[in-house]
């Protein structure tokens, strides 16, 4: 058996393990990175759509570049990786079994270890949709693999289970191929996603949302042939005489995730069971001794810069176990969970160190809110928000400075309140004299809030002289460019000659008309590329004359 022996093992490659891997190496610790796939990158390689970056980068990238800057930065740095590679077992002595076709079993010894395994999405079974059990029932995960990197369409006529924002990704993804989404079903009375999602990805293509709904059954024998909704009530409970048969082939599950803790359990890792994961602190410290955990195996982010963030706290903090530079708290104080929220992470701190808090909330509440802190019902701080919904997490970010006199608190919590005074809308107002206009509502995808707008545009000028809901300029000027000339970013895949893989993602190399994206979509789909082919190369210059370049979202090589 081939034994290794490394200061820091990170389990997984997708955005948190590259995150912690690069870190711990800048701290001076000898890095190896397990990943069970044949590419590092994880998830992000089959996220081929825009929306990656915009925090750390500045930039609107698609998964696969967000991966392949982060791929580039760890290899350059020395960090080490096996491929192909399953970590059977962890002891809490951080002693890893693995496997792998080129080394067979194997045994590694870890300084520290940090668990980056990331999620896996609900299946039927788990949700117990009865009926026959025909093909055509995918999750909508699997469903983008297949899509995005196997080149196989898994159906012509869906319906999607679930509002959030793969669910949504995808239902755009299939009409760019091709297919006919009947619907999207969400059993719960708002949208689960982003807002913005909701808007580039459903109303862009007249994609029906139907919320406080869910399917009972599914019909078909060898094929799904429909599948069957119901309305449901406060309770989630289907209302009789509501049922509808939708005929479809094919029925999505986009039904929520799972963080991947069989390897922490077998570990003696604590598991909170309102998130799923490890407990962790502010270090991302689970509470087994050396073992640390960052990204969705903790708890599931909606943007990938945060999950990028808690890789790099994991990273140094297991660098700094590893090689002798570990000071443990003097205390910790437990984190609650308070009104209105679901599950707060870190569930404990350390007053003596800076951190963010991350959070959801079990409601929306589309008016302004405090976040509360208390202790024993006395009120530490209160941080403004415009408003909270499950789909976006919240952070705090709490110095000690503001926990000064806690020294013998054992425990605080955080909350919702809604603010008392009525909430002031901001109201922008051009030549508010007699002028006139057409009104409209606009919602904003410049950013993950997606403020919904009240607008009154003057057509013949091209403006807004009125608009009121937005929380920033940026909201005024993406009104305008919507209500005159809109325009999204193209994601697809075209067909590789002769590399490793058959598809290769591509992307606008800027925002174009939106009446021009099926169109550019008809003549991609007749573009062959040769291998190998660079990140960034321009696979189609000056695209239906709009002055706009469609490049190569990542690297392909040729075949081995």
């Amino acid at each position: 058996m081939k034994k290794l022996c490394y200061d820091v093992v990170v389990i997984g490659s997708g955005p948190a393990g590259l995150a912690a891997a690069i870190a711990a190496r800048e701290r001076g610790a000898d890095v190896l990175i397990l990943e069970r796939g044949e590419e590092l990158g994880g998830i992000l390689l089959q996220c081929i759509h825009n929306g990656f970056g915009v925090e750390i980068f500045g930039e609107d990238l698609t998964g696969p570049e967000y991966a392949q800057r982060y791929v580039e930065r760890a290899l350059d740095s020395g960090v080490e990786a096996l491929l192909d590679t399953m970590a059977l077992d962890i002891t809490p002595g951080r002693l890893i079994t693995a496997t792998s076709p080129g080394f067979g079993l194997m045994e590694i010894e870890a300084g520290s270890i940090v668990l980056a395994m990331g999620c896996r999405e609900r299946t039927r079974g788990q949700i117990a949709i009865p009926g026959t059990r025909p093909a055509g029932v995918y999750t909508a995960g699997t469903a983008q693999r297949f899509l995005n990197i196997e080149g196989y369409m898994p159906g012509e006529r869906f319906v999607i289970l679930g509002s959030g924002d793969i669910g949504m990704i995808m239902a755009r993804s299939l009409t760019f191929e091709g297919a006919k989404v009947e619907r999207v079903i969400e059993i719960l009375p708002y949208l689960t996603g982003l807002r913005r999602n909701y808007v580039q990805c459903l109303l862009d293509f007249d994609i029906p949302l139907e919320l406080s709904h869910t399917v009972v059954e599914i019909k078909g024998d060898k094929r799904v042939e429909a599948v069957v909704a119901v309305e449901v009530n406060e309770k989630r409970a289907p209302i009789p005489g509501t049922e509808e048969v939708i005929p479809c082939d094919t029925l999505l599950l986009s039904v929520g995730l799972i963080p991947e803790n069989e390897l922490s359990r077998k570990a003696g890792v604590e598991i909170d069971p309102r998130t799923g994961g490890p407990y962790v602190d502010e270090a991302m410290h689970t509470s087994v001794p050396g073992i640390f955990a960052a990204g969705n195996v903790v708890h599931v982010y909606d943007l990938v810069d945060h999950v990028t963030r808690a890789g790099e706290i994991a990273g140094r903090s297991a660098a700094d176990y590893a090689m002798g530079r570990w000071v443990e708290p003097s205390r910790r104080i437990t984190i609650k969970s308070g009104k209105n929220i679901r599950h707060v992470v870190p569930q404990a701190i350390s007053p003596e160190r800076p951190v963010k808090l991350q959070m959801r909330v079990k409601e929306p509440v589309e008016e302004r809110v405090w976040i509360v802190v208390e202790k024993e019902g006395e009120v530490l701080l209160r941080d403004r928000r415009s408003y909270v919904r499950p789909g976006e997490m919240l952070t705090l970010d709490l110095t000690p400075e503001m926990l000064k006199g806690l020294e013998d608190v054992d425990s605080i919590s955080v909350g919702i309140e809604k603010r008392e005074e009525r909430a002031k809308s901001r109201t922008y107002v051009l030549e508010a004299a007699a002028k006139r206009g057409v009104r409209k509502e606009v919602i904003c995808i410049t950013c993950p809030m997606g403020c919904k707008m009240e607008v009154v545009f003057e057509p013949s000028e091209k403006k807004v002289i009125r608009a009121e809901g937005h929380r920033c300029k940026r909201g005024i000027e993406y009104a305008e460019v919507e209500l005159t000339d809109p325009r999204r970013m193209v994601t697809t895949v075209v067909t590789v000659r002769g590399g490793f893989l058959p598809l290769l993602p591509v992307h606008t190399s800027a925002p174009i008309p939106k009446d021009s994206i099926f169109p550019l979509l008809e003549e991609l789909r007749r573009i062959e590329v040769e291998a190998p082919v660079k990140m960034g190369e321009v696979i189609l210059p000056n695209a239906l004359d709009l002055g706009i370049d469609v490049v190569a979202s990542r690297e392909i090589g040729g075949q081995i």
